[in-house]
């Protein structure tokens, strides 16, 4: 598995571009450091090719299933805390799920014909006459 990122690449490449929308920035240690692989992102955005929100979505998702199970621990002075990442991923995630379930899709509305309710002649027979 690969764990690249580089910033100048954000606004051309998928990959760079999901990786800094989920601040998974630090891929110095490779799996150590990085939530998730080249690969997996890459899986992801194949599968909602034309919805990047919803792909963020399912990363979002994972990355919960993922490592939702990790607890926080310490040995000495080492402590490690998984909690806080995981607040900040779920607080992502709930944001962008209201997100996404407040732009669905509406009805464009009719816009050939515009008219006021009341109008000047509306009263007139089409055969040239009043009722």
């Amino acid at each position: 598995m690969t764990y690249n990122y580089f910033p100048d690449e954000i606004n051309t490449n998928d990959v760079m571009k999901m990786r800094f929308e989920l601040a998974d920035t630090d891929v110095s240690k490779d799996e150590m450091s990085a939530a998730l692989s080249d690969e997996e992102i890459t899986a992801v955005l194949e599968q909602y090719p034309d919805n990047f929100k919803m792909a963020k979505l399912k990363l979002l998702e994972h990355m919960m299933f993922k490592y939702g199970q990790d607890v926080d621990n310490s040995v000495g002075p080492v402590s490690f805390n998984f909690g806080n990442r995981m607040n900040f991923w779920k607080q992502l995630y709930d944001d962008l799920k209201k997100e996404i379930a407040s732009s669905s899709v509406g009805i464009k509305p009719y816009e050939n014909e515009k008219r006021e309710y009341f109008y000047v002649g509306m009263m007139n027979h089409p055969g040239g006459g009043r009722f």
